[in-house]
C-alpha cells in the first residue's frame, strides 16, 4: 500500500523487495498525507508527481502498479500506466444493488396509502 509520505519516499525500495509483484495507491489516504483533501487530486503537482513516481519505480523494477479509482478516473489511471485498477468501492457497490433492489421491491408493492 503506498498512502503514506513514508511510502512514497521509500517507493524504490518497496519495489525492489523480493517477493512484491504489485503496490496499491490508496488515492484517498495518500492524498490526505500530502496534505490534500481526500479523493483524487489530479491536476494538483504534488498529487501527480506522487502518482508518477510511483508509476516510474513500478515499471523500472517490473512491478504491477495498482491504484483505487472511480468511474470518472477509471480510464485515466489506465491510460497513466496502472495496470490494476480499483473502479468502486465496496460501499458504493453495496449502496447501488441496494438502491436497485430496494427500488424494485417498492414498485412490485401496491400503493399502501
Amino acid at each position: 500500500m503506498i498512502e503514506t509520505v513514508g511510502a512514497l519516499e521509500n517507493i524504490e525500495d518497496i519495489v525492489a523487495t523480493a517477493g512484491v509483484d504489485a503496490v496499491y495507491v490508496g488515492v484517498y489516504d495518500l492524498s490526505l498525507a500530502l496534505g490534500l483533501p481526500p479523493g483524487p487530486n489530479d491536476g494538483n503537482e504534488t498529487f501527480d508527481d506522487a502518482m508518477k513516481a510511483v508509476l516510474a519505480a513500478c515499471e523500472n523494477a517490473g512491478v504491477v502498479a495498482g491504484c483505487h479509482a472511480n468511474p470518472a478516473t477509471a480510464t485515466l489511471r489506465l491510460e497513466q500506466g496502472f495496470r490494476m485498477v480499483t473502479a468502486s468501492a465496496d460501499i458504493i457497490a453495496l449502496n447501488a444493488g441496494m438502491t436497485a433492489h430496494l427500488d424494485e421491491a417498492r414498485a412490485a408493492v401496491p400503493d399502501q396509502n
